[in-house]
């Protein structure tokens, strides 16, 4: 483990190396200075991402305003009333680069598009207890869940 690694539940969850695909790229997110570390990564939620990352993440994801309101635990409304000039507050920022993460690594175990990422998010899987991953995003513990089945699909073990 490094120290760009965060622990959650015992799961390692790397963020070094992210290329925030689904929030418009490096350049769009700005991250501070890897050489911080986790640091780093704190550093860019306490700052917020651009109101543009949204956007950028909703029309990469395939996720609509409503699943993705859910999720970040705001309001399709309010989204809407993000002016484009300020930065997203900690916690839709925390939790956008969480689902970013997320879909890079749906997208490194699952292969394809974003297609086939929103098709496995929507459909129930058996590791989930036949719940749909989409339905328990809005928590870290869903989130956690979430990453561990795939993290034991990337293993090839029965999921």
């Amino acid at each position: 483990m490094t120290a760009n690694d965060v622990v959650m539940d015992n799961e390692k969850v790397s963020n070094s190396g992210t290329n925030y695909t689904y929030l418009g790229g490096t350049t769009q997110v700005n991250e501070p200075s890897e050489a911080y570390g986790t640091h780093s990564r704190i550093k860019l939620i306490r700052r917020g991402l651009p109101v543009q990352s949204l956007t950028i993440f909703l029309k990469e994801s395939g996720l609509n305003r409503q699943e993705l309101g859910h999720i970040l635990q705001v309001s399709p409304r309010t989204m809407q009333r993000y002016d484009s000039n300020q930065m997203l507050p900690i916690n839709v920022t925390e939790k956008l680069l969480m689902l970013n993460d997320l879909f890079e690594k749906a997208n490194d175990v699952l292969g394809g598009d974003s297609k086939n990422i929103s098709g496995w998010l929507h459909s129930t899987v058996p590791a989930l207890g036949n719940q749909r991953p989409l339905d328990l995003l809005d928590t870290y513990q869903g989130f956690n869940e979430v990453m561990k089945v795939l993290g034991r699909i990337e293993w090839g073990i029965a999921s």
